[in-house]
């Protein structure tokens, strides 16, 4: 579209809102473009083999900490 062809439609938008608005007794209300929302970082739900995976380091570490001897059968 040129940029004629483009002041013609403006201009023939403004009359048809003027002609409504004074003739018609109607209201134009403009708006101003809906924002797009905050993009939230994408997580997924862990498996339940991933689940269980957490689970056992869980229980190693603290079984780790409280028994020495655990320690000394890993490092051999």
């Amino acid at each position: 579209m040129s940029i004629d062809a483009k002041e013609q439609q403006r201009r023939l938008l403004d009359e048809q809102c003027r002609r409504f608005t004074e003739e018609q007794g109607g209201e134009v209300v403009t708006y101003a473009g809906q924002s797009k929302p905050d993009r939230k970082p994408w997580k997924r739900k862990p498996t339940s083999t991933e689940l269980a995976f957490q689970k056992e380091l869980q229980e190693s570490g603290a079984n780790s900490s409280t028994d020495p001897s655990r320690i000394d059968q890993v490092d051999r």
